[in-house]
């Protein structure tokens, strides 16, 4: 048997970025025991702000108009009402635990992302994520809520269909495994570095969309990964928001035409996953740049509108040897987020007991594309909603050995005189998946990437390292995830939102409807 360390806890939740840190903090306030896990970095730190519906011609049904539309009239309409009335909600816990937000006069100073049709966004500076996250960490230290740094939950612990914790290593696996016995579990690690030249952390290899489908939860709309429009590939990849786009920035091709004049009356009134596209399709046709984008110059806008209400992505392009205010920079489609992931409920339970889901790793929500914004009032949102469920979970029964021990199996070191380079393996997968299923797909790549990937999980359980146990995870799990998402995508014949078909170019009404993975079956039980 595996040796391993112990501990006992009400709420267990998986993840420390927003989604994480509400959960636990709704949690405790529930007055249930808490114990959070990270792994390492997370995407909340670079969330500029949230949408709430807080602007004199806001209301929350404008918001859920604005969300169930922009994404394609796909996303689960339960979820879009709990988001559109609860962000409000959102703001005075936030200013309550004693974050500020900018503000115009005696109103806040709104910033209108992609696809909302008001100004929306309310934002502390461009730093509201990392702000939040001081202010929850902070919480949390006060009242002495542990937090374990540089852990990697690998496998949910099963007992007669109810999730009763994880195990988990260190990611130096310098020490045993640490088995977490809890009444609830909440996943809230984020979504996954699923290819190549991601906008998220390399440490994100979609932990929980695995561990809830090994568990026995749906995984919905997977074939939905949005592409972040506008990402900066030359001299380095950066960041920047699309939220410029509103305020004067242009794009142009290499032959200096506003290709986006083509279809819309301005590139801000192109919804992120068209702006992809068409973004992609220059680059394709060999109307792109020498480092393979097109140039987004921001030349034009107020000064202080970079300098100060865009310090961050300012900064963070001067450091690299460039001045928004100056030059123009070649950007192209990144992948970012995963549209889809772990089927919730409006109380973020995900269909098995003791489990609950909030942020990005869970999915239904946006449907076939998410609006500028949401993502952070879906963190904040859902992961309170998920505390507070989970802290009300109380198992029946004492957790049994037999249940520990077939957790720990995954945190077996397997010996037969070879060793796998694990992170040549997850490069690999990620190369795959950027290949056939970035902004233009087909059934004959879907279908070769497929098999790659199978080939590669099917080499994952069989013998191989006697050392890397937590790359090997890693790389089931992507490769798992990966695998998924082809096969939602090679099933879903038409083009809706971020899931375009250039094979099936057109939406077909016949597809309104989710694709619905559950461990060994197709299900279309979601509603």
């Amino acid at each position: 048997m595996t040796a391993y360390s112990r501990k006992s806890t009400g709420v267990l939740v998986i993840g420390a970025g927003l989604a994480g840190l509400e959960a636990a903090w709704a949690a405790h306030q529930a007055g249930a025991g808490v114990l959070v896990l990270s792994k390492g970095a997370c995407a909340s730190d670079a969330v500029l702000g949230f949408n709430a519906p807080v602007g004199q011609n806001d209301s929350p049904e404008c918001f859920a108009a604005d969300t169930w539309i922009g994404g394609w009239k796909l996303g689960n309409e339960k979820l879009v009402r709990v988001l559109s009335e609860d962000s409000r909600q959102t703001v005075s816990h936030l200013e309550a635990l004693g974050q500020t937000f900018d503000r115009a006069g005696d109103d806040y100073h709104l910033l209108q992302p992609l696809g909302c049709s008001v100004p929306r966004l309310v934002h502390d500076r461009n730093i509201t994520g990392r702000q939040s996250m001081n202010i929850l960490r902070e919480y949390l230290r006060i009242y002495h809520i542990a937090v374990e740094d540089g852990m990697m939950a690998m496998e949910l612990i099963l007992q007669n269909g109810s999730v009763r914790g994880a195990v988990a290593m260190h990611t130096h696996q310098e020490q045993p495994p640490l088995c977490i016995e809890a009444d609830a579990v909440i996943l809230a690690c984020g979504g996954s570095h699923l290819m190549k030249n991601s906008t998220y952390p390399l440490c994100q290899t979609a932990d929980g969309f695995a561990m809830a489908y090994r568990a026995g939860a749906s995984l919905v709309d997977l074939e939905f990964i949005q592409h972040e429009p506008c990402r900066c590939v030359w001299p380095k990849p950066l960041g920047i928001s699309t939220t410029l786009l509103a305020k004067g920035g242009i794009l142009t091709n290499n032959a200096g035409e506003r290709f986006v004049l083509k279809h819309y009356a301005g590139e801000d009134a192109a919804p992120k996953d068209i702006l992809a596209r068409l973004i992609a399709i220059e680059i394709a046709q060999g109307r792109g740049t020498e480092h393979g984008g097109v140039w987004l110059d921001l030349t034009g806008l107020h000064e202080a509108e970079i300098k100060e209400n865009h310090t961050l992505y300012y900064e963070r392009f001067l450091k690299a040897g460039i001045d928004l205010t100056k030059q123009r920079v070649e950007v192209a489609p990144a992948a970012h987020s995963m549209m889809g992931g772990v089927a919730i409920d409006e109380c973020a339970f995900t269909g098995i007991r003791g489990l609950y889901a909030a942020g990005e790793v869970t999915g239904g929500l946006h449907g076939a594309n998410r609006l500028g914004g949401n993502a952070g009032s879906e963190t904040y949102v859902f992961g309170r909603r998920a505390g507070q469920a989970a802290a009300a979970c109380h198992p029946p029964e004492t957790l049994e050995q037999q249940n520990i021990e077939a957790a720990l199996r995954c945190c077996k070191s397997i010996t037969n005189g070879s060793q796998t380079d694990y992170d040549y393996v997850k490069t690999e997968i990620r190369s795959i998946l950027s290949n056939a299923v970035g902004p233009i797909r087909d059934a004959q790549t879907l279908t070769q990437a497929l098999s790659k990937l199978d080939g590669i999980a099917a080499e994952l359980e069989s013998p191989g390292a006697d050392q890397g146990i937590i790359g090997r995870q890693e790389a089931k799990n992507l490769a798992l995830t990966g695998r998924l998402a082809c096969k939602a995508a090679l099933e879903r014949k038409e083009s809706r939102g971020v899931h375009f078909r250039s094979d099936f170019p057109q939406t077909d009404d016949g597809w309104q409807r989710h694709i619905i993975w559950k461990k060994g079956q197709r299900t279309d039980d979601y509603s």
